[in-house]
């Protein structure tokens, strides 16, 4: 049992411990706890409330609480008291520390949270300890559910019996209520939380000493809504729990005191009657837990390993029916293997004459290759030669174009020159034409005198002059007749040689396309030559499949041999494990009657007592 913390200067934390047993219907009271403020883990075991027990549940504090339980030699479905007094000191320090990291993880810094985990009822004290240590103040909120219903949810859920489940609720509430007797808590049912869930919620606020962070008026919608879904799939009255004869008495008392304490918390009555009923349970769990318990850990032995050995035994059979298959398939692959052999005869004979093809293209490509490269060597020459005469065309043009302009020039000088012969001539007309008349005055005026003389040989001296003059540009323009007779002639030559040249020039181009002409046809050649080794490797890899194909189909055949003996081996392996599950078969109903037994005769125990308390007192004198 937990003590009671001392006051810390920090305002501890508050966790609304949700107690209940395994489909009692702490799932839903988790839910409506959160709705109305409370954290629950952010990564709870997901599934409806009903049928899925674990719903709104942490994952990683349920395992946890899993280990400790097998820490004590003990389990979730036991329901022999729980001994936490550790083998190992330092082992209890361990997972308390653990519990404290868990709900730091899980929680945060959440100042209200819900910690749900049925297995908690059987393990209050030692919970309650570590969330102390760590400033969280423990709020017990137990919801209790008849057990007529819990058993029937189990038995359709988990395969669960009657008899295991009722001894599980009775172990479940008896701890959980006694492990919480000095705390505020409140005790719900499940029908009374489905009927009205806003009293609830406000009756545990005020009995737990907590503040919901939100009002129901808040979450009434979202509740609505979750609470509205067919949460109450198993339904059992009072009176039909009273009816049944296979329900211990033990249970029917605890259920008519639990929910006593609903309407009365401090009833001492229902109190007393949980303390008895827990000391006739205790004493008869040392009488036949130990063993009932070994017994049931034996018959889920013996189920593992029937389930394992029925396991096997499809496997066995599986492993059958593949071998037939791998029968069926290397029959298979010995038809392809013929037909694949029959393929590579023919793959070989194209293969040889594609590798003739292949020898007679690769003399025609190196030949192709061969004549390229001596076309393009000759299409590089012309392209020179080209070059060449294209210069040279030009450079004659230009030489062209410089002796017309030389020649129009010269036809310009000739005109004028002949134009000033003409003048001169003109003139030296008029001079021979005055001379004689000069000569014929001088011969009329010889007595003119010295004058007349001097005049006269003023004259003949010009005379000379003038005819040296005529005579000098009479030879010039001789000479400028002649040059342009030698331009003219020049002219014609040039333009001769610019003719022959230009004929050159386009002999050159006409080679030129023909070369290229060549050229591409060499390249055609070439593709279908490569064309033709790509189809020879096609071929190549062809071969290599079907020689691939074959070497598996000849590794099938020794699988299918090595298959065959490991049949055989599982056959005997079936015969052996089917023989075992008989056994284990005949020991199961053997445990079974003999535990079936022992709860009869526990129960035949607590009727006599329980007639024996209705018989009357005798009087006292």
């Amino acid at each position: 049992m937990a003590k009671p913390s001392a006051k810390s200067k920090v305002a501890p934390r508050e966790a609304v411990l949700v107690l209940g047993m395994f489909a009692s219907g702490a799932s839903a009271l988790t839910r409506v706890a959160n709705l109305m403020g409370a954290a629950v883990p952010p990564l709870v075991v997901g599934g409806a409330p009903e049928g899925a027990h674990e719903a709104w549940s942490s994952a990683k504090l349920s395992e946890l609480s899993e280990e400790i339980l097998a820490a004590v030699d003990s389990a979730a479905d036991d329901w022999r008291p729980l001994n936490l007094s550790w083998r190992d000191p330092d082992q209890g320090a361990m997972f308390a520390e653990r519990i404290r990291v868990g709900v730091e993880e899980e929680f945060g810094q959440a100042q209200t949270f819900v910690l749900k985990d049925p297995r908690l009822c059987r393990m209050l004290p030692f919970w309650m300890s570590a969330l102390e240590a760590a400033n969280i103040r423990s709020c017990p909120l137990i919801i209790v559910r008849n057990p007529l219903e819990v058993a029937a949810s189990l038995q359709a859920s988990l395969g669960i019996g009657r008899e295991l489940a009722s001894l599980m609720w009775l172990r479940h509430y008896l701890d959980a209520e006694v492990e919480t007797r000095h705390l505020p808590r409140n005790i719900v049912t499940y029908e009374a939380l489905l009927d009205d869930w806003r009293s609830i919620m406000v009756q545990s606020a005020g009995r737990l000493g907590l503040n919901w962070p939100r009002t129901p008026a808040e979450v009434s919608a979202d509740v609505r809504a979750f609470l509205d879904h067919d949460l109450h799939h198993q339904r059992a009255t009072k009176a039909e729990l009273h009816a049944a004869a296979d329900m211990p008495s033990w249970v029917k008392e605890a259920y008519e005191a639990l929910t006593r304490l609903c309407d009365e918390p401090k009833s001492g009555y229902a109190k007393r009657e949980l303390d008895k009923i827990r000391a006739a349970f205790g004493d008869s769990c040392k009488l036949f837990g130990t063993v009932a318990f070994a017994d049931r850990q034996m018959a889920k032995h013996c189920e593992a390993e029937m389930h394992a050995a029925n396991a096997r035994a499809e496997t066995a059979d599986r492993l059958a029916a593949e071998l037939e298959q791998a029968h069926a398939d290397i029959a298979a692959r010995d038809a392809d293997l013929v037909a694949h052999a029959e393929r590579h005869s023919d793959l070989e004979r194209e293969h040889t004459a594609a590798r003739g093809e292949i020898e007679t293209h690769e003399a025609t490509i190196a030949q192709l290759r061969n004549d390229h490269q001596v076309a393009s060597e000759a299409a590089d020459e012309l392209e020179k030669r080209a070059e060449a005469a294209e210069a040279h065309i030009a450079e004659l043009l230009n030489m062209v174009s410089d002796l017309e302009q030389r020649g129009a020039q010269s036809e310009e000088m000739l005109g004028l020159a002949t134009q000033e012969s003409a003048e001169l001539r003109e003139l030296a007309h008029d001079l021979i034409a005055r001379i004689e008349r000069v000569e014929k005055e001088l011969q009329s005026h010889v007595a003119r005198g010295a004058e007349a003389n001097a005049i006269v040989d003023g004259a003949v001296e010009s005379r000379g002059t003038l005819l040296a003059t005529i005579q000098s540009n009479l030879v010039s323009a001789s000479q400028l007749h002649d040059e342009l007779i030698e331009a003219r002639e020049a002219i014609v030559t040039h333009q001769s040689a610019a003719l022959t040249a230009a004929a050159d020039a386009r002999k050159h181009a006409d080679d030129l396309a023909l070369a290229h002409k060549r050229i591409a046809d060499l390249e055609a050649k070439l593709g279908d030559a490569t064309a033709a080794v790509a189809r020879s490797t096609e071929l190549q890899r062809l071969i290599d499949d079907v020689q691939t194909s074959a070497l598996r189909t000849s590794e099938d055949i020794v699988r299918g041999s090595e298959a065959q003996a490991r049949l055989g081996r599982l056959e005997d392996q079936l015969r052996f494990e089917r023989l075992r599950v008989m056994a284990l078969e005949r020991r199961l109903a053997t445990w079974s009657g003999l535990i079936g037994a022992a709860f009869r005769k526990a129960s035949g125990q607590n009727a006599k007592l329980t007639e024996m308390r209705a018989l009357p007192k005798p009087a006292v004198n």
